[in-house]
């Protein structure tokens, strides 16, 4: 108490976008093992339960799933899935993360080895289940992908419901002519507006040595397809937004704090007070008199 501190201590929320969609989608285990709500079923020892780890979680999915439906001979059976493996993938759920893009991630843990004319995969041994290097063939590794990224959208079907929701109503406004356009819970107007770029390819014929120039302009037309896609992401970004300028306007004069998205930070003495704030905030969205899907749902009719 007698020494005063000025190094900022920092705090994340728990998968923030995933708390997003909980709270959206009402979905009590998604709410659970992102820290929105605690796990009452050990009332006694709640005090001395650890943080959820959804991360973690996700990964056990993975894992159960392939050692009950994979054959022990198969090379995927002798995969290890881990927190650190699949962080990438389950991060980018909520931004719509599509299954090229989960193979991409899973193959940037590995290093390639060329072995004549054949390809291999190689994951280090802390993702293998023998404890050693784990090669697989691109066939292989995109199996895996594919694998983690049906897993985590068929085992948590309230986000697949969701995202077919987002996608059927997108459908519908683009397909009148319109664009997509939402209020967030602190009333800002958003416009999802993107329009379709044509690039031109411009060559001086002054002077021969001069390479093509090419110029992307925009048209009239809108980017149907990219509005869908960046719908839940722009959604997702939206509620972090909200979430901060409620917390903004709870602050005291005196109380400092720095914050990106859902990583705050503040001096020691403000930590507290700025957690219960964060907090207080995301309940204000979420659990007010008003249900926020409900209430997207009328601005979108």
């Amino acid at each position: 108490p007698e020494v005063k501190i000025y190094n900022p201590i920092l705090f994340d929320a728990s998968c923030n976008g995933i708390q997003h969609l909980a709270s959206i989608t009402k979905d009590i285990i998604l709410a659970k093992k992102t820290n929105i709500i605690p796990d009452i079923s050990d009332i006694n020892n709640i005090k001395n339960k650890p943080p959820e780890d959804f991360y973690s979680y996700a990964a056990e999915l993975i894992q159960n799933y392939i050692n009950n439906n994979i054959d022990e001979n198969d090379t995927l059976f002798k995969v290890k899935i881990t927190r650190n493996l699949i962080k990438r993938s389950v991060m980018t759920i909520p931004y719509n993360i599509t299954i090229l893009g989960v193979k991409e991630q899973i193959r940037d843990h590995a290093k390639i080895i060329q072995v004549l004319n054949k390809k291999y995969f190689v994951l280090p041994r802390q993702f293998s289940k023998n404890n050693e290097e784990l090669w697989l063939t691109p066939y292989e590794i995109a199996d895996l992908g594919s694998l983690i990224y049906n897993i985590l959208n068929n085992e948590i079907p309230s986000l697949n419901s969701l995202r077919i929701y987002l996608d059927e109503m997108a459908k519908i406004i683009l397909s009148l002519g319109l664009w997509v356009y939402w209020i967030t819970p602190t009333g800002l107007k958003v416009n999802l507006s993107t329009v379709k770029m044509n690039k031109n390819v411009i060559k001086s014929y002054l002077y021969s040595g001069n390479k093509p120039i090419t110029i992307t302009l925009p048209t009239k037309n809108l980017d149907k397809l990219s509005i869908r896609r960046s719908w839940m992401p722009n959604l997702i970004h939206s509620l972090d937004a909200s979430n901060i300028q409620l917390l903004v306007n709870n602050l005291n004069d005196d109380e400092v704090i720095y914050t990106i998205h859902d990583c705050f930070a503040s001096l020691p003495n403000n930590m507290k007070n700025l957690e219960n704030k964060v907090k207080e905030a995301f309940l204000q969205i979420y659990f007010t008199d008003k249900n926020y899907v409900v209430s997207l749902h009328n601005q979108l009719t």
